[in-house]
Formats: structure tokens, C-alpha cells, sequence
């Protein structure tokens, strides 16, 4: 029979983060480092909460994902200006917050509250979130905006249905961090990925985010869009910049609608240069640079790849059916 969480909780001397907090000045913001939490070849780390480690002003080099076992939390968000008023958030039994790295906060837990933190180092989330969490929604955009925007201001978090899945899921992870048996680090990574799809099942009816700092869905016909603006100078890498996703997730959501980011840019520069041919005097050289490409041998040759003619073939083609159409007319 498993055991629970709880009683794996009750029944061994707890792993507590942090230890180091009893020898800091409480007025000041305590920095928690990687190598504070995590060990030689660690990528993710499990801590129950010190009941001694409350009201204090903090922020960590890492990723925190902490969840309510028992009791309630009153979690405050503190802009870079600590004279500004926090942002407060109560989370009660069973809710799931999300702490991105360098964000200051403090816990103020109830006398009976029990937290359980799951800890990510920032280059393993940005090595493999777009492969743990599946659906495009705003899991997955906070994890990119929080990974990749410099100075990122947001938490996120909800409170979940506690299901035997969800219970048995979080006691095994405790306990592979706890034993640390061979292999503990590929246990807790997969595990991770199921963790984030519960997390998703529940994710559009509970979900809620800073109200100062609100999630924006990036959708592919926003991108495409984009793409229509900026065809000529955009690429990838440009795409992934703007949007603040990784490629990895940005080349996953054109896979997703039967496409390539490349095979669209190609496309729309392309409809471009039919349109400049058919409309324009402008030299092939001109229409080639003004859609974005720079070798004109290569444009010509991925034209007529496309089209099966040469670009000057097509305008002449093009001004030939236009002249009859006009005669025929007369």
C-alpha cells in the first residue's frame, strides 16, 4: 500500500528549506543561491518549508513552484522599490503557486500551514519546459516570458482538486529528492512533466496571474501576422525574441498547424514579390532586397523553384496576359 504524502511527512525527519535563514538579518532581502539548495548535478530539488521561515524578505537565483499541503499562506510580491506596497496573495489549502527567479517575496503561513517547494534550476527549465508542459496556454507562455525576458515581474497561481494522483505524484517525488537513490534527478524530471500536465487539466478555470502584469496567449495567427509586418528583415530567432518564447516552442506551434516558420516567411515574401512584379518597374535585383533577400542568385533560383519560371518570366508572362486582356477589351 502507498503511502501518502503526509505520512511520509509525519514519518521522517523533513528535509526543510532553508537552514540558512536563521542566521540572517531580518530586515534585509535574503539572496538564495543555486548552491544553497541544489548539489552536485542537481536540476531539481524538494523542500518542505521551515515553520520558522515566515515574514522574511527574500528571492532566489531559480525557479520556485510551491504548493499549499495544509493550512493557509498569505504570499506578498515586492516591486524592485520595497517602499511600494506588496502585492498580496492568500493561498489556501491545496493551491499551486509559481515564483520566478529574482522576484522578492515573504511567506506569512498559519501556525498549522505545511508547504511543499519544488525547485528548478533556470537553465534546465529553459533546456526542457516547451518539452514538460504540452498545450499552448498560460502555463506555457508565464514559463517563457519568465525564462527568457530580462526582469521579469510576475507569479502565477491556482488552487487544484487534490486527487490521489496528485498525492501519490508529490509523495514520490519528496521521497526520490529525500533518498536520493541512483537516478533521483530522471525520476524527478519526469515526474515534472506529469506534475505540469495536472497542472494543465485544471489550468482555464482557476488559473490567475499578478493583475499589475497580466498573461497574453501567443496564438499563431498573432504570429502570422507579425510575419505579414515584418517579412522582409524577420526570422526565427527575431520571432522567438518578440513573442518571448524559446524556438524550440515557436517551431512546436507551426509544426502544430501543418507548417514551418521558414516555409511561411518563404511564402509571404514570396506573394510579395509576385505582387511587386505585377505591380512595379522596380529592377528583379530591388524586389529581391525589398522582400528580404540579398543573393540574387538564390532568389531567382528559389522563385523559380516555387513557380517553375524565372521572375523576369513571370512579369513578362504577367504583362503579356495583361495587354491581351486589355486589346480583347478595346
Amino acid at each position: 500500500m502507498k503511502q501518502t504524502l503526509q505520512s511520509i511527512l509525519t514519518a521522517s525527519d523533513a528535509a526543510l528549506f532553508p537552514d540558512i535563514s536563521k542566521s540572517c538579518n531580518q530586515n534585509s532581502v535574503l539572496c538564495i543561491t543555486e548552491s544553497d539548495v541544489f548539489r552536485c548535478n542537481e536540476e531539481i530539488a524538494v523542500f518542505l518549508q521551515d515553520p520558522d521561515f515566515q515574514n522574511r524578505l527574500c528571492k532566489q537565483d531559480f525557479v520556485d513552484i510551491l504548493f499549499v499541503l495544509k493550512g493557509n499562506c498569505t504570499c506578498k510580491f515586492y516591486k524592485t522599490d520595497l517602499t511600494i506596497a506588496p502585492e498580496s496573495v492568500f493561498l489556501s489549502r491545496h493551491s499551486f503557486c509559481m515564483i520566478p527567479h529574482q522576484v522578492i517575496h515573504s511567506f506569512s503561513p498559519d501556525h498549522d500551514c505545511q508547504i511543499l517547494h519544488i525547485f528548478f534550476k533556470l537553465d534546465s527549465l529553459r533546456s526542457h519546459y516547451s518539452d514538460l508542459i504540452s498545450a499552448n496556454n498560460a502555463l506555457l507562455l508565464f514559463f517563457s516570458n519568465m525564462l527568457y525576458q530580462s526582469h521579469y515581474w510576475n507569479y502565477l497561481y491556482f488552487s487544484v482538486s487534490y486527487t490521489d494522483k496528485l498525492d501519490t505524484l508529490l509523495a514520490e517525488m519528496y521521497e526520490e529528492f529525500y533518498r536520493k537513490q541512483i537516478y533521483h534527478q530522471n525520476m524527478l524530471y519526469y515526474s515534472s512533466g506529469t506534475l505540469f500536465t495536472l497542472m494543465e487539466r485544471q489550468l482555464f478555470s482557476q488559473i490567475s496571474v499578478s493583475p499589475s502584469n497580466p498573461l497574453r496567449l501567443v496564438r499563431y495567427d498573432q504570429i502570422y501576422s507579425y510575419i505579414c509586418d515584418n517579412y522582409p528583415m524577420t526570422s526565427a530567432r527575431k520571432i522567438a525574441e518578440y513573442f518571448h518564447i524559446s524556438q524550440s516552442y515557436l517551431c512546436k506551434l507551426f509544426h502544430e498547424n501543418g507548417t514551418t516558420v521558414t516555409t511561411v516567411i518563404q511564402e509571404i515574401r514570396l506573394q510579395q514579390t509576385r505582387s511587386l512584379l505585377e505591380q512595379s518597374d522596380l529592377s528583379i535585383q530591388n524586389i529581391a532586397e525589398l522582400v528580404g533577400y540579398h543573393d540574387l542568385t538564390y532568389f531567382i533560383k528559389l522563385f523559380k523553384r516555387n513557380f517553375s519560371i524565372t521572375p523576369y518570366q513571370y512579369r513578362k508572362k504577367y504583362q503579356s496576359a495583361k495587354n491581351l486582356s486589355q486589346s480583347t477589351e478595346s
